[in-house]
């Protein structure tokens, strides 16, 4: 916060402000609002006279959106220059000055002009122009009116964002002022994309005799789409190699182990105590391998059967297709390690 003292005119003018802005501003506001406006810039004037700066800055900035008066200007530039916004209250007393009421003394005028050449002297200056006229402009997001803008804008010193706008047309630059300096600043719209507004070519209009156009037949249909069924049949049909090769290795295990069984003695050779361990581990081992590789197998002839029906359930059907009937009838054989899957039906 800038502790600064203000400048004696200022201190004359913010005299005179509140001594006569709470009517003025109140004859600003249309109806009811006219009370509120005033009560709320005692609220201001009173927390300024507090040195609550912020606060009164607050409700100004509301005041100064809803009206942009001489009285207001006045007290914003008190604000400001307390709050060390000194570009800010160098706009705003450049505009209570281009809008000073016939009452006011001459005098304070005078020294209200000193005042804006020793805040210039703290500020750097921002001269905006656009390519084509009417175009809103901002600066750090603050809108301070339309091209062509006659007067110049005051900035603490430093980089800052000047963008300029007609519709969804937009540009933007970052430039950077100095002290006492005035930066000038060009804007250039981009162009409207050809075609954007082309106008719309004339309507022909249709005589008796033309030949009326030709609607499309409600009941032809669109190209039947196979995608979404062929896709679920090919992994159907991977399902079904899977489970054949992992049935074929089962049914391998299975021999091998019939084999090994064979070659031992005795009727139970692998029961309880049997002689020969090594034989009997590899025994089991073959037992279990035919069991997963049979297991894997039936999941996989499942796979294949649910894939065929929704391989059938998904097929495109015509319009003249007769009445269907599909039976899919799976068995299974443990003695010769056999999985069959059956179809029948009427076509």
């Amino acid at each position: 916060m800038n502790t600064n003292v203000i400048p004696p005119v200022l201190i004359a003018a913010l005299a005179g402000s509140l001594a006569i802005s709470a009517p003025a501003v109140a004859r600003a506001q249309p109806g009811s609002n006219a009370e509120s406006a005033q009560v709320r810039y005692r609220q201001a004037t009173e927390s300024f006279s507090h040195r609550k700066f912020e606060d009164a800055r607050r409700i100004l900035v509301e005041l100064w959106s809803e009206s942009r008066t001489y009285d207001v200007a006045v007290t914003l530039v008190q604000v400001e220059y307390q709050l060390g916004h000194y570009g800010a209250a160098a706009n705003y007393l450049q505009f209570a000055l281009a809008n000073v009421p016939p009452t006011e003394k001459l005098a304070i005028t005078a020294r209200m002009k000193k005042d804006l050449e020793q805040l210039a002297a703290l500020t750097g200056q921002v001269r905006v122009s656009v390519d084509e006229p009417d175009a809103e402009v901002s600066i750090d997001g603050r809108i301070i009116g339309r091209t062509p803008i006659a007067d110049n804008t005051y900035l603490d010193p430093g980089v800052h964002t000047v963008a300029g706008r007609i519709g969804k047309r937009v540009v933007n630059k970052v430039f950077s002022v100095e002290k006492g300096r005035t930066a000038d600043m060009e804007l250039v719209l981009p162009k409207e994309v050809a075609g954007a507004t082309a106008p719309r070519p004339p309507m022909v209009p249709v005589t008796k005799q033309s030949t009326p156009a030709s609607t499309p037949d409600p009941g032809a249909s669109q190209a039947p789409d196979y995608t979404l069924p062929i896709v679920v049949g090919a992994t159907g049909a991977a399902a079904l190699f899977t489970g054949a090769v992992m049935l074929v290795v089962a049914s391998s295990k299975a021999s091998r182990r019939e084999d090994l069984l064979n070659k031992l003695p005795d009727s139970n050779p692998c029961g309880t105590g049997d002689s020969k361990p090594a034989e009997c581990s590899e025994v089991a081992d073959l037992a279990s391998g035919a069991a997963t590789f049979r297991t894997v197998a039936i999941v996989s002839f499942g796979t294949t059967l649910a894939a065929g029906v929704a391989t059938y359930i998904l097929w495109p059907k015509s319009r003249d297709t007769t009445s269907t009937e599909l039976i899919f009838a799976p068995s299974y054989s443990p003695h010769r390690n056999l999985f069959q899957l059956g179809a029948s039906g009427r076509f």
